[in-house]
């Protein structure tokens, strides 16, 4: 997984994250102190490849599956 961070994030700001597998591996992504709500899931084009109950609710997990990558947006 790939992991960048900016300096100048501003307090109470919305931030978009993009995490991907680099290869077959899948994991249960926990993110500590911040909830966040889950955009897009895979690289289609044209559908989000959301499952139902990760839809306009925020989570603090998510299932990152083999060579998937998933966007959040968190506060």
């Amino acid at each position: 997984m790939l992991a960048a961070a900016a300096s100048d994030v501003g307090q109470n700001t919305w931030e978009l994250w993009r995490l991907d597998t680099g290869g077959g591996w899948f994991h249960p992504i926990h993110v500590h102190l911040v909830d966040f709500f889950v955009m897009q899931r895979g690289n289609n084009a044209g559908t989000d490849g959301l499952f139902a109950f990760e839809r306009d609710t925020p989570k603090d997990v998510v299932f990152l599956g083999p060579s998937q990558t998933i966007w959040l947006i968190a506060r």
